[in-house]
């Protein structure tokens, strides 16, 4: 649905010498006045100004907008500034929560505070969740029980911050802090909320209380959806707005919080707290709980065969009878613990009620995965440890419309800098901040329940084609010739080859993104022998920011990166002057959510045309736009993307990914001039 908004035209408009501050009913234009006013040097950018009425005029007439704004344009400074254009001064209240930490913090620790610099009477706070702060009754119990003098070194630096911090945030922590540590007095589900001692005093529900005051509130998608599919937990306040910043994420994260799992470590460490917290000692009980938990789990074990890592879950008679066992022992477990006597109201009755919960959950779990029902999909997966079984929908439209976009008195904004493909003919907003239908976003809009909605796509404010290079070679016929995902040693050889020959010419400063752990193992290894610029890649023993650290200041470096790297990262400058993707990313098509979506397609008449386009080819060109935008974070970056894929010059769908990236200038030539200039 097409929405046109009320908001002044760019441009034309003398701004005033308004002071910042209380001031009510403020308009796009009176806000950029304001900035203008108090900032020297201000620059009213037409792209920014523009998403930023077309947010703020959805905002005011209570309609939701799907809005597509690439790196560079300030989108959440754009956000921001809407909030307080629509909202400010009119009690209205509105949360924003993105995907990722960075961007998270960008909001935290720059925009927002920002903001209130020039608006001292807008609110804001951060919401977060209850495990991020200090606990006072734990920590009471915890560094009470011994001197500070027999304690570990650890434990002493963790007690001399817990006895000054103001806001027992644990992000405030100076030093590294070991999980098992930091579990010792945190704030969990054992809480006993106002029947706690210390309530008046607790740093969690302060936090919680400046939230409910806040006219701004941010936060992450995870505590958002939490709240939206479980509103009996009550985490926000009333709200007349949601603006969801990398939107491109909004399904994804769905799934997840809808999932339902369980693990065999899992359930025998319900066991395990059972005995030894909970008085259940009795050894012929006991056997008649481990007996059923072992019998399904040797059931699913036997289902992964042949090396599998993962298998979807077809029902048997005998799986269905195992579950029933399982369930039933839960029960019994669960029965048995409520037996053991507490005090009615305290924070070890509140422990045991949850530990309750969780046995009753694992076997309600269970049971979801052998129960067929539409829209849901079942496997069991071999962890490095474990045995894990999952059930959760593969389509979440539903459950979004139902949480998201059915209720007419909150606005929805889905933004993000990928949310739609341009196909063969890109079309764009036109100016002036009208919100026009583009055709781009359908399928992001189908997938999350985005049912009416206005559309809105920002033209990037870089110049691609001056600063940008992007590569795609020619492959030679043998590797040409190939049907499907290239493979083989062909494809490898002329794939390494050119890796080592644009890392040369850009002197390391590259990042590579891979498609799998595999190819990840194989590059690397292969620049760390071949090339003498350093190298490090992506490793579970390195945390990402710590990685990007270390490339940052380590001159002439190679990253390479799989999975998360893809998006999330920010590398600004000539520290990054090349980004290598090896593959198109498209979705892995032995995942069972992606086999169950596809058997709904094929069994489908009315999808069952547009199964490759929305299965495969959308996700693919999001997922390979991620990863383009590693590389031009500010107008004056320059460099070259470099993807080396021969589908994209044999495959008939290769006009969709190429009319889907920024206008750089192409080249297949390793020797172009541009691009050997571009990586100097």
């Amino acid at each position: 649905m097409a929405v046109e908004i009320n908001a002044p035209p760019f441009g034309g408009h003398n701004p005033e010498k308004t002071p910042p501050g209380n001031i009510a009913n403020i308009g796009v234009e009176r806000f950029y006045s304001v900035l203008q006013a108090n900032l020297t040097g201000f620059e009213k950018r037409k792209e920014q100004y523009e998403l930023t009425a077309a947010i703020a005029g959805c905002l005011e007439n209570k309609t939701h907008l799907a809005a597509q704004a690439p790196t560079g344009t300030g989108k959440s400074f754009a956000v921001g500034g809407a909030i307080i254009a629509a909202f400010h001064g009119k009690g209205k209240r509105a949360i924003i929560a993105t995907a990722n930490n960075s961007l998270l913090e960008q909001y935290a620790s720059k925009d927002l505070p920002f903001l209130q610099s020039m608006f001292p009477d807008m609110t804001w706070a951060r919401a977060k969740g209850k495990n991020n702060y200090a606990c006072i009754d734990k920590g009471e119990k915890v560094f009470g029980q011994q001197t500070l003098f027999s304690q570990p070194d650890n434990i002493k630096r963790l007690k001399e911050w817990y006895d000054t911090t103001e806001t027992g945030d644990k992000e405030e922590i100076p030093f590294n802090v070991l999980e098992m540590d930091w579990s010792k007095i945190n704030a969990d589900d054992s809480c006993t909320g106002r029947k706690c001692p210390f309530y008046s005093e607790c740093h969690y529900y302060k936090a919680k209380a400046d939230v409910q005051k806040a006219e701004i509130i941010v936060t992450n998608f995870d505590l958002l959806l939490l709240d939206l599919f479980n509103p009996e937990i009550e985490i926000f306040p009333a709200y007349d707005a949601l603006i969801l910043d990398e939107a491109h994420q909004l399904e994804e994260k769905a799934i997840s919080k809808l999932e339902q799992s369980l693990t065999e470590h899992q359930v025998l460490g319900y066991i395990n707290k059972a005995k030894t917290e909970y008085g259940v000692k009795d050894p012929t009980f006991l056997a008649g709980i481990a007996e059923p938990v072992a019998a399904l789990f040797r059931a699913y074990r036997a289902l992964l065969v042949a090396g599998k890592e993962k298998e979807s879950i077809i029902p048997s008679q005998e799986l269905i009878d195992l579950t029933e066992d399982f369930q039933r022992a839960m029960g019994n477990l669960s029965n048995e613990i409520w037996q053991f006597k507490t005090a009615e109201g305290s924070r070890e009755r509140k422990a045991q009620d949850n530990l309750m919960n969780r046995c009753a959950g694992a076997g309600l779990a269970a049971m979801a995965a052998v129960t067929n029902t539409p829209k849901t999909v079942s496997w069991v997966e071999q962890t490095k440890t474990d045995i894990k079984v999952v059930t959760c929908p593969y389509i979440v439209a539903g459950n979004l419309y139902n949480a998201l976009f059915s209720n007419p008195e909150i606005s929805v904004i889905c933004l993000s800098a990928t949310l739609g493909i341009k196909g063969k003919k890109p079309q764009l907003t036109a100016s002036n901040a009208g919100v026009q239908p583009v055709a781009m976003f359908d399928q992001f809009r189908t997938r999350v329940g985005m049912v009416l909605a206005g559309e809105f796509d920002c033209p990037s404010p870089f110049s691609y084609s001056q600063n940008c290079v992007l590569y795609i070679p020619t492959p030679p016929p043998a590797v040409a010739e190939q049907k499907g995902t290239p493979k083989g040693v062909e494809y490898q050889i002329w794939m390494q080859d050119q890796i080592l020959q644009l890392v040369n010419l850009s002197r390391g400063r590259a990042l590579i993104l891979t498609t799998s752990n595999q190819a990840l193992k194989e590059i690397s290894g292969f620049l760390a022998r071949e090339c003498t610029f350093p190298v490090k890649a992506q490793s579970p023993e390195m945390p990402n920011s710590k990685l990007i650290e270390w490339f940052k200041n380590t001159e002439n470096s190679i990253l390479v990166g799989t999975s998360s790297f893809w998006e999330g990262i920010s590398i600004e400058g000539d520290d990054l002057k090349l980004v290598i993707i090896d593959k198109i990313p498209f979705p892995n098509n032995r995942e069972p959510i992606h086999q169950a979506r596809e058997n709904r397609y094929r069994t489908t008449p009315a999808l069952a045309n547009r199964a490759f386009m929305d299965l495969g080819i959308y996700p693919a060109v999001i997922r390979l736009l991620q990863g383009f935008g590693r590389l031009i974070r500010t107008k004056s970056d320059t460099g070259a993307v470099a993807i080396l894929d021969p589908r994209l010059t044999t495959a008939r769908y290769k006009g969709t990914f190429l009319n889907s990236f920024p206008k750089a200038y192409r080249t297949s030539l390793i020797h172009d001039q541009r691009l050997v200039e571009i990586l100097r």
